[in-house]
């Protein structure tokens, strides 16, 4: 019974770590949209001003 009990415990640790495997895979996955969406986002609020370097030569 000890090795049934084993590979329970093994499955339940294993269910614990899938939030943190899909979100890595997801922030893998779309990183170069939530960078753009995250850009866009400061540039509305005003947060963020971005440099034009032909502008300021």
């Amino acid at each position: 019974m000890d090795i049934v009990e084993d590979k329970e415990g093994i499955i339940y640790g294993l269910a614990g770590l899938v939030p943190l495997v899909i979100a890595i895979w997801l922030i893998a996955k779309y990183s170069k949209w939530m960078f753009k969406y995250i850009v866009w986002v400061l540039r509305r609020k005003g947060l963020l001003q971005v440099v034009d370097d032909k502008d300021s030569k």
